[in-house]
């Protein structure tokens, strides 16, 4: 029998396993934040979508260094809708062809960021000596206004 021919390994995930996990991807405990980070992988046209409603839906400005990782390519599409402007003008900033934790772009790289990407929360200690705080898309963009964590629930 060939490895095309075997039956697929099943794990089984249950609500307990994925908080577990969750929380390992933190290094920091919620409190005051310098940074958010997101887009790794690299956001996509619907995330940037998702990232515009929720900074719309959440009172307030950004605070803090807010960056987001994209492509080329999204990064045109973004641009042709108009949203490149409306996000920038709110205070995000976008990094094109890169990851914040492999690129020092962020002003303190050795700070606390929070993300919603479990790739750049194993990545970021490692590589930047980062302390991160893991949330939701809108648990990060509640954060980025508030300058602090915040858990929407969401």
């Amino acid at each position: 029998m060939g490895a095309r021919d075997r039956e697929p390994d099943v794990v089984r995930v249950d609500a307990a396993m994925l908080r577990r996990a969750t929380a390992r991807l933190a290094t920091a405990p919620d409190g005051l934040i310098d940074a958010v980070s997101l887009g790794t992988p690299h956001f996509s046209v619907r995330e940037f979508g998702r990232l515009r409603a929720a900074i719309g839906e959440t009172p307030g400005k950004i605070t803090v260094e807010c960056l987001v990782s994209t492509s080329r390519g999204v990064i045109a599409e973004v641009t042709a809708l108009g949203w490149l402007d409306e996000l920038t003008g709110a205070g995000v900033t976008v990094v094109t062809d890169t990851c914040t934790y492999v690129s020092q772009i962020l002003r303190k790289p050795s700070g606390t960021t929070m993300t919603n990407s479990a790739k750049w929360a194993f990545y970021a200690p490692a590589n930047l000596g980062a302390a991160v705080v893991y949330g939701s898309l809108r648990d990060c963009v509640a954060s980025a206004k508030a300058g602090r964590v915040v858990r929407t629930g969401a």
